[in-house]
């Protein structure tokens, strides 16, 4: 048995529940596992280094900002640097980035808000740590090095 919570029911989930008649509490636990199913089997592979670029770069957007998520990432370079800053290829990273599907956009900004909604880790040790906890998926590779 779950939590007893009391909740705001915002239009998105008042939708969600007026397609069912009875049981809200089991279908907001369904619509919620079907959500994680899908973050985790759409979260793209990117490198430590280009995780702390996308994560970075999506602090400040707005909830649906993932469907621009290459766009941001493009502006993160132009305004700071960010790309130059932890040694990623702007121009190799944006491209993959755009052939991701919607579900992994998706995956990447739920990511992010997990990984911000954490207190702001002290070293790129504890960043990684907590990276793997939140579900990113990681591709071995090059550690991640920052410039600045």
């Amino acid at each position: 048995m779950g939590e007893r919570l009391s909740i705001y029911a915002s239009a998105p989930v008042q939708r969600v529940l007026a397609l069912v008649a009875d049981n809200r509490s089991g279908r907001l636990a369904t619509v919620c596992e079907r959500y994680l199913a899908l973050v985790d089997r759409y979260c793209p592979r990117l490198t430590i280094g280009e995780w702390y670029v996308v994560i970075e770069a999506m602090r400040m957007e707005q909830n649906d900002a993932w469907r621009l998520v290459p766009s941001v990432v493009r502006d993160a370079e132009k305004r700071e640097g960010l790309c130059s800053e932890w040694e990623i290829d702007v121009e190799d990273l944006a491209p993959r980035l755009e052939l991701l599907e919607d579900a992994g956009r998706l995956a990447i900004q739920e990511i992010a808000e997990r990984f911000w909604a954490r207190r702001k880790p002290r070293n790129l040790a504890e960043a990684d740590r907590v990276l793997r906890e939140i579900g990113a998926k990681i591709e071995p590779g090059v550690r991640a090095s920052r410039t600045a």
